[in-house]
Parts: structure tokens; C-alpha cells; sequence
């Protein structure tokens, strides 16, 4: 065996011993997430008796659903190290494109609109990839200027006003029905994060990508299609970003120009709390469940509690901060 061989060897069984000696320590960092919400959960429940009702518990998954559906959008692309940072204005513009080509008869039917829509999420994802990945522009400046860009033909199609006025009821019962009981927001969240999840954790191209984001050097040398597979990243945060939009739009009855607009700090938060555990300092599908769930519990229990938003802005960005200090110690220590 060579030196090198057995100094690898050591050091793993020196790992191995160490998280022998300490499975507590080790399942914490792993999962103290996931432990952090249950207790999280428990603190609301003694704090107020409106909290821990089947009637809240469902108005928070339904809350949270078009944001897990953004968060696990841009999970795919910070698997490989990219940010989408446009995600908020594709989603407001999506919204406003859903209602306003319903409310114009531009197109009569909902479904087609919805794929229109989508469709329109993918070219401005496909932009961002082109930016990024052929360009060769940092994805924070590529998608903070498509974010601009977007920004600019939100208020240029919606002159600044909110769409009430002919949109058809069958667009509005979408967020509003439900399958086999299940509210079809939660349905369509859960549909996402299984397509996501598969994606990410059992196809070649979640392995890429997280070979990119490991490193970017080594995942040319084995021959790894770097950009078509952060491209395909990209298009898929858009798509996402712009299914989230037409179900907020379709929740609220209405395509208000700055709908989306919560989505891109909700989101970098629940995917960076879901990097504290899981693959611990990565981006994955369970980690983003579990950072939305937190991300859910706490505004709505804050709420409940009549905290104001003053109070709950300042309670996410502080998890925030948390959650990126411990995610990024934790990957430089992996």
C-alpha cells in the first residue's frame, strides 16, 4: 500500500473512531435542524392554545408551500454552487402573466396559461444559465441583473396595477380545492419535491452537480458536461420560481405586480437551513422540507403571538444568519 493510501486509510478510521466515540455529537450536527423544529413546535404549542390545532397546522403547510416550491427551484442550482437571486421577480411576473392573459382572453384556457406561463419561467432560467454558464458571469450579478430586467417588465406589462377584474374561478380553484382532501397546493409542493428529489439524489445529474459545486476543476477533468448541467440548474429554479407565482397568484385571486417578491429572502433561507443538516453544508431536497417547515412554524407561531412584522423580519433574517455561519463552518470542515 502506498504512503499516501495508508495516511487516507488512517484518517478515516480515525474519523470513524471519533464519531464512534461521540454518536450523539455527531447525530446533533446532522440533524439538529430537525430537532430544533420539534421543539420549535413544542415552544408555540405551550405558548398558545391556537397553535397546536389541526385547522393551524394545515395553514401553515399551505402557507409555506409555494415558497418550498421556489426553495427546492434554487436548490438544484446551489447544489453545484450557483444562485438564482431572480427567483422573486420571476414569480411576481409569472403571477401577472397567469391572471392578465386569462382576464384579456388572450388565452381561455387555465391550463394552457399555467403551461404558458411555466414555459416563459424556463426561457428566463435558460437566460440565466446562458449568462452563467456561457457568458461566464457570477451567478449573483447574472440573476441580481435578470432580476432588474424583470423588475422592469413587471411594471412596463402591469403599468404598477394589480389584475382583479375577469379572471376565471377555475384559475382561483386551484389553491382553493383540494385532492382526495388534500389541499392541492400541499399535492403540487409534494409532487415538486419528489421530481427535485429524484433529480438531485438519485440521477446522474444531482451527481454532477454536487461534483461541480465540490469542485469545478476536478468535474472538468472527469469529463463532466459543466455547462449544460448548470444551464439545466438554472431552467429548473425558473420553472419552479414560476409555478410558485401562478399558485400564490391563484391563492390570492389576484396577480399583484409585487407578489414574489418575499420569495427570494424566504427562500436562500430555508434552502441554507436545510444545509445545516443532511449532506451538512450542501443544498438537498430533505434539508429544504425541513428548512420550509421551520421557516413556517416560526412565522406562524410569531403571528400567533402577535409579534409584528417588524419582529418576524428581524426573527428570519437572524435565522438567516445562523443558518449560513453554520452551513458554511460545516463545509469547511467536511
Amino acid at each position: 500500500m502506498s504512503d499516501t493510501g495508508t495516511i487516507q486509510t488512517t484518517v478515516r478510521a480515525s474519523r470513524g473512531n471519533k464519531e464512534g466515540r461521540s454518536p450523539y455529537v455527531s447525530f446533533l450536527r446532522n440533524y439538529g435542524t430537525a430537532l430544533a423544529l420539534v421543539l420549535l413546535i413544542v415552544f408555540f404549542a405551550l405558548a398558545s392554545d391556537k397553535f397546536a390545532t389541526t385547522g393551524n397546522f394545515k395553514n401553515v403547510l399551505l402557507q409555506i408551500a409555494p415558497l418550498l416550491i421556489v426553495g427546492l427551484g434554487i436548490t438544484v442550482p446551489m447544489a453545484a454552487g450557483d444562485y438564482d437571486l431572480s427567483v422573486g421577480a420571476n414569480a411576481s411576473l409569472a403571477g401577472l402573466l397567469a391572471t392578465g392573459m386569462l382576464a384579456d382572453g388572450f388565452i381561455d384556457s387555465v391550463p394552457l396559461a399555467i403551461a404558458v406561463t411555466i414555459l416563459v419561467g424556463a426561457v428566463i432560467g435558460l437566460g440565466n444559465g446562458l449568462l452563467v454558464a456561457v457568458i461566464g458571469l457570477p451567478s449573483l450579478i447574472a440573476t441580481l441583473a435578470m432580476m432588474s430586467v424583470l423588475a422592469g417588465v413587471n411594471t412596463t406589462y402591469s403599468g404598477g396595477l394589480s389584475i382583479f377584474q375577469g379572471i376565471p374561478d377555475e384559475f382561483k380553484n386551484i389553491a382553493a380545492g383540494g385532492i382526495l382532501y388534500v389541499p392541492t397546493l400541499i399535492v403540487i409542493a409534494a409532487a415538486v419535491a419528489l421530481v427535485v428529489y429524484l433529480l438531485l439524489h438519485r440521477r446522474p445529474t444531482g451527481r454532477h452537480l454536487y461534483s461541480i459545486g465540490s469542485s469545478y476543476g476536478v468535474s472538468r477533468l472527469v469529463g463532466i458536461r459543466i455547462a449544460p448541467t448548470r444551464i439545466i440548474a438554472l431552467v429548473v429554479s425558473g420553472m419552479a420560481a414560476a409555478l410558485a407565482g401562478v399558485l400564490l397568484s391563484s391563492r390570492l385571486g389576484a396577480g399583484i405586480p409585487n407578489a414574489g417578491e418575499t420569495f427570494l429572502l424566504g427562500s436562500l433561507t430555508v434552502v441554507f437551513l436545510g444545509m445545516t443538516m443532511y449532506r451538512v453544508g450542501r443544498a438537498n431536497v430533505p434539508g429544504t422540507i425541513i428548512g420550509a417547515l421551520f421557516y413556517g412554524v416560526l412565522q406562524n407561531g410569531l403571528n400567533i403571538m402577535g409579534v409584528g412584522s417588524a419582529g418576524q423580519s428581524f426573527a428570519t433574517g437572524l435565522v438567516l444568519i445562523v443558518a449560513v455561519s453554520f452551513a458554511v463552518f460545516r463545509k469547511e470542515q467536511n
